[in-house]
């Protein structure tokens, strides 16, 4: 009897030919304009809108970022009065800092109406370094206003939050 040998089969190699290169432009990670933004929250519950001395600072930036957008809204609307976003650097004082909203929110607007206030258009204004901070100012509030929250939108500049 025979016996028959298989030789097993070898893989086939087929080369591929580069025919046509391309140059691609290398994007760099702190080149890419609309990074993941955050949020930063701040409300005032009840009757704490009520009174000047609850205003003041809520956020302090831990790296470079930018402001571009705020969203503010309150429950019951105050008799007179008006509300500004500021940026305070090195050791401004509360209500001597760059405003950030173009023109003050009326805070005698509708109830539970969410306001988007425009930003001041000087890019540099709504740009902050490590250490910058956000505070309200209020201007003449009455006694009737109630549930203030504001939301601010920020993105991150150059490496941001992932390389601080």
């Amino acid at each position: 009897m025979t016996s028959s040998k298989t030789t097993p089969q070898q893989p086939q190699v087929v080369a591929n030919e580069v025919t046509e290169f391309t140059p691609q432009e290398i994007v760099q990670f702190s080149d890419i304009y609309n990074k993941d933004p955050f949020y930063v929250f701040h409300t005032l519950d009840g009757t704490q809108p009520q009174t000047a001395g609850n205003y003041g600072l809520f956020f302090t930036a831990l790296f470079p970022c930018e402001v571009v957008e705020a969203a503010v809204v309150w429950q019951v609307a105050a008799a007179a009065g008006t509300l500004q976003l500021e940026k305070l650097t090195g050791t401004t004082a509360l209500d001597s800092g760059v405003v950030l909203f173009a023109t003050a929110v009326d805070m005698t607007g509708t109830a539970n109406t969410v306001n988007y206030p425009i930003l001041t258009t000087t890019r540099a204004n709504r740009q902050m370094a490590k250490g910058d901070r956000l505070a309200l100012k209020d201007a003449a509030l009455g006694a009737t206003i109630v549930g203030l929250s504001i939301t601010i939108k920020l993105r991150p500049q150059g490496k941001g939050h992932y390389g601080f």
